[in-house]
């Protein structure tokens, strides 16, 4: 369980993987980097806390992830789900790519709004939920899986 900050600043491209039993996040996970960077996470868990993404960098989930509705997501680089599950409630980043399981856009507790700029899915299942008041996406792209929007979607650019 992370209660404090776990902060991945490397110099270097590469990947970073925690791999666990359980990982529990309840404080903040960091990604920053001068050159892409990718931190992986294998394992399954609560998203609780906050999720930051540098430019460039790639945060992956790959294990059963749930996220509660104070989880926040963000930044300018791309969440990447690969795991057997993945919800999130706040989701405040430059992209997303599904490439495997269920990736879930769920509302918060406010229904705030969701502007991702691209959403990519190239395999698996991602769902956007209906109580979402809106999502802005500027380029969204499918290239394999399925894609479910149950919300009020603005949409600038589709590729299939």
């Amino acid at each position: 369980d992370n209660f404090g900050l776990i902060q991945s600043e490397v110099h270097y491209t590469g990947t970073t993987t925690i791999s666990v039993g359980t990982f529990n996040n309840f404080g903040r996970v960091v990604l920053s980097s001068e050159l892409k960077n990718t931190l992986q996470i294998q394992s399954p868990g609560q998203l609780d806390g906050s999720y930051e993404v540098g430019e460039e960098d790639i945060l992956t989930l790959s294990g059963k992830m749930l996220s509660s509705p104070s989880a926040v997501v963000k930044g300018r680089g791309t969440l990447q789900s690969s795991g057997s599950l993945v919800r999130v409630s706040h989701l405040q980043v430059q992209s997303v790519l599904v490439s495997q399981g269920s990736f879930e856009i769920s509302p918060a507790l406010d229904k705030s709004n969701f502007s991702v700029a691209n959403i990519t899915v190239t395999g698996g299942n991602c769902l956007i939920n209906p109580g979402i008041d809106q999502i802005n996406v500027n380029k969204l792209r499918v290239t394999g899986g399925t894609l479910t929007v149950a919300a009020k979607a603005r949409v600038s650019r589709i590729e299939v």
